[in-house]
Parts: structure tokens; sequence; C-alpha cells
């Protein structure tokens, strides 16, 4: 669903289940503010993109180019918060 379709179907979060803020650019998920996590993109010569993700998304390097400059700390808490919601980081 796009950002629109989601807000007009009312839908909620796919993490908290709080309103929906946009979708995740990764898997395509409804998110709320508080779960969705903004990265910039950069892309070809001088193009930044701003985007969102999902939690789980976020940390995934086949699905945002910026997760393999994580610290290692930083994933494992990434990791534990996403446990709490009954995901898997893996």
């Amino acid at each position: 669903m796009t950002d629109m379709e989601n807000r007009q179907s009312e839908s909620s979060c796919e993490i908290c289940e709080g309103p929906v803020f946009t979708t995740c650019v990764g898997c395509g998920e409804a998110v709320c503010q508080a779960c969705a996590r903004f990265e910039l993109i950069g892309s070809g010569c001088g193009s930044v993109w701003a985007v969102y993700y999902c939690q789980a998304c976020a940390m995934d390097p086949d699905m945002n180019p910026n997760a393999i400059l994580r610290e290692p700390e930083e994933l494992e808490a990434a990791e534990k918060r996403l446990e709490r919601f009954g995901f898997s980081a893996s």
C-alpha cells in the first residue's frame, strides 16, 4: 500500500498498532512516527534521498545501504527492541 492508501484505510502500524505515519521503503509495511527510522540514502552524483524504514529493514544491509555502517552495539540494541515486539532480527 502507498502512504495515502494506508492513511485513508485507517490502517495501523505493523509494529505497535499506532496511527500510520508512512510506509517502509524496504518492505512496504505501515509504520507510525515512533517506529519509523529516518535515513538519508546517497544515490548517484550528489543526490540524497530521504527515506523511512521499519526497525527490521533499517538494520538489514540488504534493504538499507547504511546498515553496514552501524556499530555492533547499535545492532544488538535494535535486535533486542525487535524481539520485544515479537519480531526476529534475522
